[in-house]
């Protein structure tokens, strides 16, 4: 599960705004979550980024 703060920033003052439609949301800055896996291991890594 991952979270972001619209209506109160995180203690680090990080905050996104959010275009309120749940069934498919904008946020700004865009936020990306991949999922990659490790070659030859079959294994996964989640990578977690926002992009400004």
């Amino acid at each position: 599960m991952h979270q972001i703060a619209v209506d109160t920033p995180f203690r680090n003052g990080a905050q996104w705004t959010w275009d309120g439609k749940a069934a498919a949301p904008t946020f700004s800055p865009s936020v990306s979550i991949t999922l990659k896996f490790v070659s030859n291991s079959g294994r996964a890594s989640l990578v977690c980024y926002d992009r400004k």
